[in-house]
């Protein structure tokens, strides 16, 4: 299995196309979509899935378009339909002509595992910067989307946020990651480890 990480043309948001036996999954589709289809032309991947790790116009502004050309499932989780439903309000506010993406597979507060094609997806709730944030654990993978970046954590100060949430999401997730050293590929910025975030990062260092 392979990834690839597109910055998207939005807060440089991370986009990652995830990939094995010319099967693909498309995680957090920003603005610029045709940069996605480059790289999956260019690989000739078949698109199997869109899954967000939350729903924040940053990260969902590309679903309705990836949607529309590969015609596949939509996942993302049922705490975020309160974000989701103000998709439009978002769209109009950066002045970007982007269409509501729908919603095919809602994920439950109680699921934690999803099998896709042939990709087994782990799934870890964390919300907190947003509601319903999860991150996707495939293989030594992690996709934490806003939850933590390199050296920092996602913000608490946004409508919807809960810094109680985050800082309960961020205690679990050391507790069970803490013997393990995955890959940390988080929604903006440069990839890290579940190893290096645990020893270095100042807000991880204090819970």
């Amino acid at each position: 299995m392979d990834y690839q990480r597109i910055v998207s043309e939005l807060l440089e948001e991370n986009t990652y196309i995830v990939y094995q036996d010319k099967k693909c999954l498309i995680i957090d589709p920003g603005l610029g979509f045709k940069l996605f289809k480059q790289f999956i032309e260019m690989e000739q991947l078949t698109p199997v899935a869109v899954l967000c790790t939350h729903a924040h116009f940053d990260h969902v502004a590309g679903v309705s378009e990836c949607l529309n050309e590969y015609k596949v499932p939509f996942y993302l989780s049922e705490k975020s339909k309160p974000v989701i439903d103000n998709f439009e309000l978002m769209s109009n506010y950066w002045g970007i002509n982007s269409v509501k993406p729908v919603v095919t597979n809602w994920i439950s507060s109680d699921t934690n595992k999803l099998m896709i094609d042939n990709f087994d997806i782990q799934i870890f709730h964390n919300s907190g910067h947003s509601p319903g944030c999860v991150s996707y654990i495939i293989n030594n993978l992690i996709f934490c989307g806003d939850l933590i970046f390199k050296g920092s954590i996602g913000r608490t100060d946004l409508p919807g946020s809960n810094p109680g949430e985050m800082e309960s999401s961020l205690r679990l997730f050391k507790k069970t990651f803490s013997d393990l050293n995955y890959k940390l590929l988080s929604g903006h910025g440069d990839e890290s480890s579940t190893f290096e975030e645990f020893k270095t990062n100042p807000y991880l260092n204090v819970i």
